[in-house]
C-alpha cells in the first residue's frame, strides 16, 4: 500500500525526510477510525497514543506535526492511493 508511485515527486524534500510514509499512513488511518477530522486531529491522536504506537512503529523523530501530515497527503495522487488501498483492503 505504501508504494512510492502513490506520491507525486517533491523536489524540495530530498534529504529532508524525517518520517516514513508508512508511519504517517498508519497514524492517519488509526486517527480516522477514531473520528479525526483535521490535520491537527491526526497529530493530536499520534501524540496522545504515542506510547501505544511505539509498540509497533519506529518513531525516531516522534510524532509528525499537523503541517507534515498536510504536506505529505497533499502530494498523494488520489486515484493511485485509492487503487492501492482497495487492493490492500
Amino acid at each position: 500500500m505504501a508504494r512510492p508511485a502513490v506520491l507525486n515527486p517533491c523536489p524540495w524534500c530530498a534529504g529532508k525526510i524525517e518520517h516514513r510514509f508508512i508511519v504517517l499512513l498508519i497514524i492517519a488511518v488509526c486517527a480516522a477510525i477514531a473520528c479525526a477530522e483535521s490535520w491537527e486531529d491526526l497529530s493530536l491522536y499520534g501524540r496522545s497514543k504515542q506510547g501505544w504506537l511505539r509498540r509497533f512503529l519506529a518513531l525516531p523523530n516522534a510524532i509528525p506535526s499537523h503541517d507534515t501530515f498536510r504536506r505529505v497527503f497533499m502530494l498523494i495522487d488520489p486515484e493511485a492511493f485509492e487503487a492501492c488501498f482497495m487492493a490492500w483492503a
